[in-house]
Protein backbone atom coordinates (compact mmCIF):
# COMPACT_ATOMS: atom_id res chain seq x y z
CA UNK A 1 0.00 0.00 0.00
CA UNK A 2 1.34 3.30 -0.89
CA UNK A 3 0.84 4.97 2.22
CA UNK A 4 3.57 2.49 3.94
CA UNK A 5 5.73 5.10 1.77
CA UNK A 6 7.66 7.43 4.52
CA UNK A 7 7.86 10.11 2.51
CA UNK A 8 4.19 9.87 1.02
CA UNK A 9 3.03 8.87 4.38
CA UNK A 10 4.35 12.72 5.50
CA UNK A 11 3.58 14.79 2.54
CA UNK A 12 -0.28 13.08 2.62
CA UNK A 13 0.01 15.06 6.62
CA UNK A 14 1.88 18.21 5.35
CA UNK A 15 -0.84 18.64 2.40
CA UNK A 16 -4.02 18.13 5.15
CA UNK A 17 -1.99 20.88 7.72
CA UNK A 18 -2.21 22.98 4.85
CA UNK A 19 -5.44 22.92 3.62
CA UNK A 20 -7.18 22.96 7.10
CA UNK A 21 -5.18 25.97 8.35
CA UNK A 22 -3.91 28.24 5.02
CA UNK A 23 -0.50 27.69 6.33
CA UNK A 24 1.97 26.85 3.35
CA UNK A 25 3.56 24.06 5.94
CA UNK A 26 4.20 21.38 2.76
CA UNK A 27 5.80 24.41 0.93
CA UNK A 28 7.79 25.24 3.85
CA UNK A 29 9.02 21.74 4.26
CA UNK A 30 9.20 20.16 0.64
CA UNK A 31 12.69 20.40 0.20
CA UNK A 32 13.00 17.34 2.42
CA UNK A 33 10.94 15.00 -0.13
CA UNK A 34 13.16 16.42 -2.90
CA UNK A 35 16.56 14.88 -2.04
CA UNK A 36 17.83 11.70 -3.80
CA UNK A 37 17.55 9.87 -0.90
CA UNK A 38 15.63 9.96 2.50
CA UNK A 39 16.96 12.78 4.88
CA UNK A 40 17.31 11.36 8.52
CA UNK A 41 13.80 10.51 9.68
CA UNK A 42 14.17 12.84 13.10
CA UNK A 43 14.81 15.76 10.61
CA UNK A 44 11.49 15.29 8.74
CA UNK A 45 9.39 14.98 12.45
CA UNK A 46 11.80 17.44 14.06
CA UNK A 47 10.89 20.25 11.04
CA UNK A 48 7.08 19.40 11.26
CA UNK A 49 7.23 19.68 15.10
CA UNK A 50 9.10 22.45 14.62
CA UNK A 51 6.66 24.32 12.38
CA UNK A 52 3.29 22.88 14.69
CA UNK A 53 4.67 25.23 17.73
CA UNK A 54 5.44 28.34 15.82
CA UNK A 55 1.08 28.03 14.90
CA UNK A 56 -1.01 29.98 17.03
CA UNK A 57 -3.72 28.47 17.00
CA UNK A 58 -5.11 24.51 18.35
CA UNK A 59 -4.83 22.10 15.62
CA UNK A 60 -6.38 19.04 15.66
CA UNK A 61 -4.92 15.84 12.82
CA UNK A 62 -6.75 13.26 12.51
CA UNK A 63 -4.82 9.45 11.14
CA UNK A 64 -7.92 7.80 10.29
CA UNK A 65 -7.36 3.62 8.94
CA UNK A 66 -3.80 3.75 10.79
CA UNK A 67 -4.08 -0.12 10.54
CA UNK A 68 -3.12 0.20 7.20
CA UNK A 69 0.04 1.18 8.00
CA UNK A 70 2.68 -1.73 8.53
CA UNK A 71 6.33 -0.10 8.42
CA UNK A 72 7.56 0.33 11.55
CA UNK A 73 10.25 3.36 10.90
CA UNK A 74 6.66 5.65 10.06
CA UNK A 75 5.52 4.00 13.70
CA UNK A 76 8.49 5.57 15.02
CA UNK A 77 8.26 8.31 13.45
CA UNK A 78 4.87 9.08 14.96
CA UNK A 79 5.86 8.45 18.50
CA UNK A 80 8.44 10.57 17.99
CA UNK A 81 6.02 13.19 16.60
CA UNK A 82 3.47 12.24 19.97
CA UNK A 83 6.04 12.51 22.06
CA UNK A 84 7.26 16.30 21.31
CA UNK A 85 3.71 17.53 20.04
CA UNK A 86 3.48 21.55 21.16
CA UNK A 87 0.42 21.41 23.68
CA UNK A 88 -2.30 23.13 21.43
CA UNK A 89 -1.54 20.22 18.63
CA UNK A 90 -3.71 17.38 19.26
CA UNK A 91 -2.99 14.25 17.22
CA UNK A 92 -5.96 11.58 17.16
CA UNK A 93 -5.67 7.82 15.11
CA UNK A 94 -8.54 5.94 14.56
CA UNK A 95 -7.58 2.31 13.50
CA UNK A 96 -9.43 -1.26 13.49
CA UNK A 97 -6.32 -3.00 14.99
CA UNK A 98 -4.33 -2.32 18.29
CA UNK A 99 -2.11 0.91 17.53
CA UNK A 100 1.61 0.45 17.79
CA UNK A 101 2.25 3.01 20.16
CA UNK A 102 3.83 3.24 24.33
CA UNK A 103 0.27 4.20 25.63
CA UNK A 104 0.59 2.52 28.24
CA UNK A 105 3.82 4.58 29.16
CA UNK A 106 2.27 7.78 27.71
CA UNK A 107 -0.52 7.15 30.83
CA UNK A 108 2.04 7.16 33.32
CA UNK A 109 3.59 10.27 32.32
CA UNK A 110 0.02 11.99 31.94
Amino acid sequence: MMDNDPSRFWQYILKAIEKATGQPIDKKLEHLFDLQYMPPLELIVDSLLNELSLFESPLHIVLDDYHHIELDIIHEMVIRLINYLPDHIYLYTASRSKLPFPIAAWRVKS
